[in-house]
């Protein structure tokens, strides 16, 4: 290998490098600090998107509170309204809530599971619609 080759991998090396870390700082502030027009919905500053929002779609009109945590693949929907996600809720991965639904503060909705129904404060729920288990404190 010569030493032009040697060079040009080194400084290719360290552009990739640099441009990772620019868009993991940059990307991921320009999602949160945003508002979503597309959509038509608000993130908030305060909401975590552990897995960088791989795969989560927010329909318009989705409320969503302060502090809430998104895992991948989560879609929150409409199907004759919108749902509203109160403050400190966890969605796990694969979650699917949909309706004109309230999300209770501090909830845990669990991952893979199909949420169709009101969810109370403090809550946790599993499962998928025919079997929806909701556990409260």
């Amino acid at each position: 290998m010569t030493g032009k080759m040697k060079l040009t991998r080194a400084v290719r090396n360290i552009l990739v490098k640099k441009m990772r870390k620019l868009q993991r700082r940059y990307i991921h502030k320009f999602l949160l600090d945003t508002p979503c027009n597309d959509i038509g919905c608000r993130v908030p500053k305060s909401t975590n998107f552990p897995h960088r929002a791989i795969g989560v779609v927010i329909s318009s009109g989705v409320q969503l509170g302060e502090n809430v945590t998104i895992y991948q693949n989560v879609t929150i929907g409409s199907k004759g309204g919108c749902p509203a996600i109160g403050d400190g809720v966890i969605i796990g991965a694969g979650a699917v809530i949909l309706g004109p639904i309230r999300v209770g503060n501090c909830a845990v909705i669990g991952a893979n599971s199909v949420v169709t129904k009101d969810v109370a404060a403090g809550s946790i729920v599993y499962g998928r619609v025919e079997k929806c288990s909701i556990m409260t404190e």
